[in-house]
């Protein structure tokens, strides 16, 4: 009986490393806590920006052949995006913001990914641009007209705002849901239905690069930085808020955005042929859960097998 209780926990013990095999340290997210499952890394959205160029089997760079996501194009008393203004550059991606001194206007850029994900863990290692700007990590439904929804990661400015109602808006970390659903009174489209502006981050975001990073399901959105938990919402609490629709809008499948605006009812930058200012980002990589199957299922089936093989040899003798 010894023998039999000895063999079954070896069996189990391959069982469980098998499992456990699946949630190595590559494919865990940087700052994900650990939980029941393994993460797969989504090739088609993520990017370590080693090309010499753009992979524009991933990524569409806003305007290019006249395509504007979400219709959007700028603001047009604050600034245009602009295809010449995101570029791959030693390692990484680069969205650079500048005064345009012919069209009057500051442009910035925007990179979007063709592909689209449903719940998982996205992530960035980023140096926000060190200027009145945003350097935003962001994503929206799949609607042309974004009638889905809008969840912002985050949206951080680098620099001080000469906004005397904002104070230490450098440290800042924004972060959003709107609801775009076109059903929606126009009071509420569009609007947030939660959003966070109380975060501080205890450093400047423009001074290095540093890991940001959401988990994303269906009842939970948790942000983390630096491998920190910085905040959690739930579903519940934003459907009880009762903010404008009211609804946790993001259920839907979702592209990221990462670019650079211009906020003019926060600050403008300076309308400087010498103004510039880039926001890097090294990478961007996203992943998916994998249920990990669960061990006790296939170990009593094959330990079950395993030990009624053993009483037949042993009531032979």
């Amino acid at each position: 009986m010894r023998k039999t209780l000895l063999a079954c926990r070896a069996a189990l013990t391959v069982l469980l490393c098998l499992g456990a095999n699946r949630s190595t340290a590559d494919t865990v997210p940087f700052s994900a806590p650990p939980n029941s499952s393994a993460w797969q890394l989504v090739e088609s959205m993520s990017d370590e920006f080693t090309d010499a160029e753009l992979d524009t089997a991933k990524w569409h760079i806003q305007g290019t052949d006249g395509i504007y996501e979400s219709n959007f194009q700028g603001r047009a008393d604050a600034f245009a995006f602009s295809t010449d203004n995101a570029r791959v550059e030693d390692g990484r991606l680069k969205i650079q913001s500048k005064w345009d001194s012919s069209a009057g206007i500051h442009t910035t850029a925007a990179v979007i990914s063709k592909n689209t994900l449903h719940y998982g863990y996205m992530e960035t290692r980023a140096k926000v641009a060190d200027a009145a700007v945003s350097s935003s990590f962001w994503m929206t439904g799949n609607g042309g007209d974004r009638t889905a929804s809008e969840l912002d990661v985050y949206e951080l400015f680098g620099a001080p705002h000469s906004n005397p109602n904002i104070s230490n808006i450098e440290q800042r970390y924004w972060s959003s849901i709107h609801d775009w659903s076109a059903d929606l009174p126009t009071e509420h489209r569009g609007k947030s239905t939660w959003t966070d502006t109380d975060t501080y981050l205890d450093f400047d975001p423009a001074d290095d690069f540093h890991v940001y990073g959401v988990e994303w399901t269906e009842e939970y959105l948790k942000f983390h930085v630096d491998d920190q938990l910085l905040r959690v919402v739930t579903r519940a609490e934003v459907e009880s808020a009762g903010l404008n629709s009211g609804a946790w809008a993001i259920d839907d499948p979702l592209r990221i955005w990462v670019d650079s605006e211009v906020f003019p009812w926060i600050d403008t930058p300076p309308e400087s042929a010498s103004f510039e200012a880039v926001y890097e980002v090294d990478y961007i990589r996203v992943w998916q859960p994998v249920a990990v199957p669960e061990p006790s299922v296939f170990a009593l089936m094959g330990i079950g097998t395993y030990v009624a093989t053993l009483r037949r040899r042993r009531n032979r003798r």
